[in-house]
């Protein structure tokens, strides 16, 4: 069986994305291309403190919130205050049986 070589046309390439990483001081200054990862604790201080802030950050650019890496039992913390302020991508701890 012969292989054949995938060619992505220029057009369909432009639509292509990559973002870069912010610190979490950039929460509200960012580009739609920059994006910024925070821990569950960061992130529910700053939504406790300026709830606005974390909405603006959210409408133009991405966000990631993570676990805290505390979380040895596989808890969760809720995920919901992220998702209201607009946060993309909201980890859980999953867990599973072992064999």
């Amino acid at each position: 069986m012969r292989k054949t070589k995938t060619i992505m046309r220029k057009n369909t390439s432009n639509l292509l994305v990559f973002t870069s990483m912010l610190s979490s001081g950039k929460i509200g200054k960012s580009n739609c291309w920059e994006s910024v990862s925070l821990s569950e604790k960061k992130a529910l201080n700053l939504y406790e403190r300026n709830r606005q802030q974390l909405l603006d950050h959210g409408r133009n650019s991405w966000m990631r919130i993570y676990p805290q890496g505390t979380r040895f039992d596989s808890s969760n913390y809720n995920p919901l205050p992220m998702l209201e302020v607009g946060a993309q991508i909201v980890a859980l701890n999953t867990q599973s049986k072992s064999v």
